[in-house]
């Protein structure tokens, strides 16, 4: 699983079969409709936000995208450990860790 996110363009197909990957957690098919409908738009906004505010981080732009890649790092283990029981289940952590890994 963490290579299907690793691989840039995986992701989307992952969503595909997302629903069998968190078949175990009750997720439905409308469940993994909505996580991928904000997982997609919370990436526009976040890219064109990014994209706007880099020009003011010009000078300190190893250090952002640094905290970019911890925060991705941190992203897929915390989706990784719902997905191996090892966090207790909830809804909300499932949307916000994907929403957080696909951003």
């Amino acid at each position: 699983m963490v290579l299907a996110f690793a691989v840039p363009g995986a992701q989307y197909g992952f969503q595909s079969v997302m629903a069998i990957q968190f078949k175990h957690f009750g997720v439905t098919d409308t469940d993994i409709g909505s996580i991928s409908f904000v997982a997609v738009t919370c990436q526009a906004c976040g890219v064109t936000l990014v994209g706007l505010s880099m020009d003011r981080f010009r000078r300190r732009l190893k250090p952002v995208a640094l905290a970019f890649l911890v925060a991705s790092f941190l992203a897929y283990l915390w989706l990784a450990l719902i997905t191996f029981d090892v966090i207790a289940y909830r809804k909300w952590m499932l949307y916000t860790s994907f929403v957080m890994v696909s951003g």
